[in-house]
């Protein structure tokens, strides 16, 4: 598999932006490397047909005033001329001044469309990069999953529901940031409880999936939360029945979910937590 900082040179590569030895370097991967040849051919029809998408542009005004006031700083000769003359001695001055105007239209352009397609590939690099991670995590998650030994009917068949629900997310857009966390027990009368969560950021909605959880009391809940840098207090996921799980939705839009936590709240659930926490993300 291709490392994320490869995809990075083969990208500068492709937009002309590496010295020579890095260039070197590339090509020498590509000779040797299938799918690194690949990937750059693949960046740079994508570059290519970007490019022509553009729209014309026509060269800055600034660039027609400054040959327009550098003519008529030009001095004059202090000859005599007849109006042949001078019309012959300007006519290269309006040549030149018309290539300029020609070159600096194509060199705006040129820039212009190089942005472009420099912020075309990074988003594209981006989105595969988190997509990516969210696949590898999932991998690893199934892992552990069959590590531990639980691979029971029931306990597989959740786990394919919420494979099922992901690929439906990941359907709606195919480089959407699904973020994948499992949430480790921290209670000591239930070591081996365990929950998985699966949270889309566009949507902003998320699937909860849970194994040994002990029942709460009867005048308790769990509640599941939501930690974004972005507030100082955790964010409410709603409450949930540990034999099941759900779907959940926070109280309010999160930015960044850095982790998700569950603690053991009175009935009905509290704004901010309260009760001890038994579970968290890594």
């Amino acid at each position: 598999m291709i490392s994320e900082q490869t995809e990075e040179q083969a990208s500068l590569y492709v937009l002309g932006m590496l010295g020579p030895e890095e260039t070197r370097q590339v090509e020498a991967a590509m000779e040797a490397d299938p799918e690194m040849a690949e990937l750059v051919h693949r960046l740079e029809c994508g570059a290519a047909a970007l490019a022509w998408t553009a729209p014309p542009l026509k060269p800055p005004p600034a660039v027609r005033r400054r040959l327009t006031t550098a003519i008529q700083r030009e001095p004059k000769d202090k000859r005599t001329e007849t109006p042949a003359e001078t019309a012959f001695n300007w006519l290269p001055w309006a040549i030149a001044a018309c290539l300029m105007v020609v070159v600096c239209g194509f060199a705006y352009k040129r820039y212009q469309n190089r942005l472009v397609i420099a912020d075309f590939i990074i988003r594209e690099h981006d989105q595969q990069a988190e997509l990516d991670r969210a696949q590898r995590q999932e991998t690893a998650l199934a892992n552990q999953l069959r590590a531990a030994g639980r691979e029971n009917g029931e306990l597989l068949a959740e786990v394919e529901q919420a494979h099922g629900q992901l690929a439906d997310l990941k359907a709606r857009n195919a480089l959407a940031g699904v973020k994948i966390a499992m949430l480790a027990s921290m209670a000591k009368n239930a070591p081996e409880a365990r929950a998985v969560v699966a949270w889309d950021g566009d949507s902003q909605q998320g699937i909860l999936k849970t194994d040994g959880m002990p029942a709460a009391g009867a005048d308790q809940d769990y509640q599941l939360w939501v930690i974004d840098p972005n507030y100082q207090t955790p964010v409410s996921a709603g409450v949930f029945n540990p034999a099941t799980g759900g779907n959940f939705a926070p109280v309010h839009r999160i930015m960044k979910a850095d982790k998700f936590a569950v603690s053991l709240e009175k009935k009905g659930g509290s704004e901010t937590p309260q009760g001890p926490i038994v579970m968290l993300s890594e």
